[in-house]
């Protein structure tokens, strides 16, 4: 929906929806669940997938994914994948009518949608005649219009613990989650112990650093000058070996600088092709240093050490889940946070140093944050 028609239905007045009962929304037995954009979200949305599928196994469950979420969401996944791409393929009303028309073909009894903000999924999904449909909405947004129950969603809410309450809507029993690793083929797995292998990486000592943030999101990166320095003195500490770099091909640039500035061994894993390939990379690592990116989370569902870096956002809202992950936050740059996900807000940079907030994080930061959760891991061992 464009900002014109979102700022017309947000002049008329928004019909009081009733929250998620604590027995939730009744039965059902076809269930759709909604995540089009954010790929860290679409690894939180997956393992509560993995979830409600365990606590109903007679349920069929659907994905309705984007191009962001898709690998994710339908990885190796016994689930039905729609995959709807309104920037894309899918622009246009006609395509739009299109989808919809797939999805009520569908026939589904419920839906949760994990969208924070955008009113055209909750159209969507309104039009798609699915009797049941429980969503986010901050207030004021019109997509609770559109919701047959809403969860009421504000800059003060964890993503995580939102979309573990829309979760119950569909299964009260669902206790306290954890999140799942994602399933990976044996072919990908044999793929990766070869290149582990040719790269000499040695067993349980790799730490892997994501120094990207996406095209779009560089005032997000810390410097790499300060991830080399880390990754120096973890070796010297002993509590590192080999680097393991992570992203996409058009991040090889920081890879090389990377390899200009820390002289020890260094694997480049942005040639290898996939998520499936990259979440088995992060599951033999020994501590994985992210920015705060779709990786961090993908790491700390694979059960990794992971450690994220924060900035324009706050681990308040996105921290990495697990009892082995930790955030790292310590700006004192009054414009931080300035990503308002629940309200759609995530602007450029516009601090006269592009990235401010990150600089605060210091390399002793970093650094005490992963011998923290290193030590707390060596004594649940034992050694």
């Amino acid at each position: 929906m464009n900002a014109a028609a979102a700022s017309v239905l947000r002049l008329l007045p928004v019909p009081r929806r009733p929250s998620v009962p604590t027995e939730g929304v009744g039965p059902w037995r076809r269930i759709l669940l909604v995540k089009l954009v954010g790929m860290g979200d679409g690894v939180m949305i997956r393992s509560l997938a993995e979830h409600i599928r365990r606590l109903r196994p007679d349920a069929e469950i659907g994905v309705l994914v984007g191009p962001a979420t898709r690998d994710v969401m339908g990885l190796n996944a016994p689930f039905t994948t729609h995959l709807y791409d309104p920037a894309g393929g899918d622009r246009g009303i006609s395509r739009f009518l299109a989808q919809v028309r797939a999805i009520r073909s569908a026939r589904y009894d419920l839906v949760l949608d994990f969208e924070q903000h955008i009113v055209l999924v909750s159209l969507f999904l309104w039009l798609a005649r699915i009797p049941r449909r429980v969503g986010l909405s901050a207030p004021g947004n019109p997509r609770a219009r559109f919701q047959t129950h809403t969860i009421p969603f504000t800059g003060d809410d964890a993503m995580w613990e939102a979309y573990v309450a829309l979760a119950r809507a569909a299964v009260p029993g669902l206790a306290e989650p954890a999140a799942v690793p994602l399933p990976r083929a044996p072919q990908a797995i044999e793929v990766v112990a070869r290149w582990w292998d040719d790269n000499k990486l040695g067993d349980g000592a790799a730490i892997a650093m994501h120094l990207g943030s996406g095209s779009r999101a560089a005032a997000r990166r810390w410097p790499v000058e300060r991830f080399a320095e880390l990754a120096g003195r973890l070796g010297r500490q002993g509590l590192g070996g080999p680097v393991v770099l992570t992203g996409t091909p058009e991040e090889r640039p920081l890879v090389e600088e990377f390899r200009r500035l820390h002289p020890g061994p260094v694997a480049d894993a942005t040639g290898l092709g996939s998520i499936e390939r990259t979440a088995e990379v992060l599951r033999r690592c020994r501590l994985v240093v992210s920015n705060d990116t779709g990786v961090m989370h993908l790491a700390a569902a694979m059960g990794t050490a992971t450690i994220g870096l924060f900035g324009p956002n706050t681990p308040q809202r996105y921290r990495p889940i697990g009892p082995r992950a930790a955030a790292v936050y310590t700006t004192r740059v009054p414009c931080s946070p300035c990503i308002q996900i629940h309200l759609g807000q995530v602007p450029d940079c516009t601090h006269v140093e592009k990235g401010r907030c990150l600089l605060d994080i210091t390399v002793d930061d970093a650094l005490a944050a992963a011998a923290r959760i290193l030590a707390q891991d060596a004594a649940r061992s034992g050694s």
